[in-house]
């Protein structure tokens, strides 16, 4: 029998499934998203001033730009941290000003043509999801803001002069600021309930949101890296500022030369700090951090990834210890640094009990949590975005907030966030690159995140290394994080990973 479609059995026209729905209906998809999720859209108004979505433009877009003109005629550019910083290496060894000037609007157009093309491939990848997934509400706002930054980007006209590239980074700076900084706590927030609701495998949710979060850190190392090199080509006494320290002229000024110790006894000065008050009327005594191994090893690396990484590890193994009634286990938290030629490895050990046999190890680096961990986490996340832009953004477009500086400064000003924890770094560059890190890090005890060491362990794949448990009911846990060396896979080829 043959399997060949006859071609008038083909018919001429479709279905009209609009009678279904009533003569007054005008949009038949925007019925549907209604029916299927009311509450998750309805709360988006606030965010969104267009929430409504043209569905017959949205689809002659994607066909006609997104994928015609994009997806089917370039790909990404697999770079390593040298070639990301190879015209700051120039610059820095040229006195030529038109030829600097020149190097800087290279730089303009690689990024952007890069930024166009990475963003879109995440777009498509959203767009390929069950439609149960893309229609949370969290997980469509980030959608709704890659699209903006997709459009943003790519209309942004190619640079042709120094001008052009000040609008570009006036530009590149708002979003930067607006668009994403809210796209962490959504995709986080989307995640941990779809996962709830059984919609995604854990093991596949990780490796979408992994992938997700390690495209966002590498895009936004890029903007950084040419922001950096603006700069410092912009300013007159360019010429006259000491030389730089040879591995971060060829990494990029986003790196520093990071004392380990240094960060390791701030981290947990502030974290006495925070729970000193509440086990002291407990009759708690403090954990003791000791340093064990290299204990004076410096490390070049971005500073907000590394306290990040650190203070969640310590934040838990502090709770744990405090929260440990056997009181004949030592209170002392241990950190064991040892160095080889491609990474460091730090290893935190404490006494404070352990996980249960039962537990699911793999639950506890993971973006999928069980129900009333997610539901704490969620109250947290959402308290901590609230806090940050509920005031500025209500009833207000994202998309508007790109282009109104008046708004953007308010939002600086509202995330002008002082840490407790300032080691010698360049701690202005950590805040233009990562302020929901910031924010999280500076979080009351109280809000519990439940996914410290889920975002742990991607910062630190992402850096060529690794963030494993080790655990003895009864006892305590060790938890080693590797650090790939920075210098060593300076070189490396990769897309979304150092």
């Amino acid at each position: 029998m043959s399997n060949k479609i006859v071609r008038s059995q083909i018919p001429k026209t479709l279905p009209d499934i609009q009678k279904f729905f009533g003569t007054n209906v005008e949009d038949i998809g925007s019925k549907f998203y209604n029916n299927y999720n009311q509450n998750s859209f309805s709360k988006q108004k606030d965010v969104y001033r267009n929430n409504n979505i043209d569905y017959k433009v949205h689809y002659h877009h994607n066909q006609t730009v997104l994928i015609n003109t994009i997806l089917k005629k370039y790909k990404p550019l697999p770079i390593s941290l040298k070639q990301l910083t190879k015209y700051d290496d120039l610059s820095s060894n040229i006195s030529d000003k038109k030829f600097k000037e020149k190097l800087l609007i290279e730089s303009a157009n690689f990024i952007r043509q890069q930024l166009v093309i990475r963003i879109a491939l995440k777009i498509k990848e959203f767009q390929c999801l069950p439609f149960k997934i893309s229609s949370n509400k969290h997980l469509f706002k980030v959608y709704k803001s890659y699209y903006s930054i997709f459009e943003n980007f790519r209309k942004f006209p190619r640079l042709k002069t120094i001008e052009d590239n000040e609008k570009f980074l006036k530009n590149t700076q708002k979003i930067l600021s607006d668009l994403n900084l809210v796209n962490l706590f959504n995709l986080i927030m989307g995640s941990l309930e779809i996962s709830n609701l059984k919609f995604l495998p854990k093991k596949n949710l990780d490796t979408w949101i992994n992938e997700l979060l390690r495209a966002r850190i590498s895009r936004r190392l890029m903007i950084e890296e040419h922001i950096s090199l603006s700069q410092r080509l912009s300013s007159t006494a360019c010429e006259k500022e000491k030389p730089k320290d040879v591995n971060i002229a060829v990494l990029g000024d986003m790196f520093q030369l990071c004392d380990l110790k240094q960060n390791i006894n701030d981290i947990a000065k502030n974290l006495s700090e925070l729970m000193a008050k509440e086990y002291a009327e407990k009759g708690k005594k403090l954990p003791k951090v000791i340093i064990d191994g290299q204990q004076d090893l410096k490390l070049y690396f971005l500073p907000i990834h590394l306290r990040f990484m650190l203070n969640e590890i310590l934040r838990n193994s502090f709770e744990a210890t405090l929260n440990n009634d056997n009181n004949e286990d030592s209170t002392d938290i241990t950190i064991t640094v040892i160095k080889n030629e491609k990474s460091v490895i730090l290893r935190i050990s404490d006494h404070g009990g352990g996980l249960p046999l039962n537990t699911n190890k793999n639950t506890i680096t993971s973006f999928g949590k069980p129900q009333e961990v997610a539901m704490s986490c969620l109250k947290a996340l959402n308290i901590l975005t609230r806090s940050t832009v509920d005031e500025i953004v209500a009833n207000t477009s994202l998309e508007t907030l790109q282009y109104d500086s008046n708004l953007t400064s308010k939002i600086n000003k509202k995330l002008n966030i002082e840490l407790k924890i300032k080691p010698e770094s360049n701690v202005d560059n950590d805040k233009n690159f990562e302020k929901p890190l910031l924010k999280m890090l500076d979080r009351e005890r109280r809000f519990k995140l439940g996914i410290g060491l889920a975002l742990s362990k991607v910062y630190a794949e992402y850096w060529n290394g690794s963030l494993e448990l080790h655990s003895l009911d009864g006892y305590g846990t060790d938890v080693v994080l590797t650090l790939g060396d920075v210098v060593y896979y300076g070189n490396k080829l990769c897309l979304d990973r150092v």
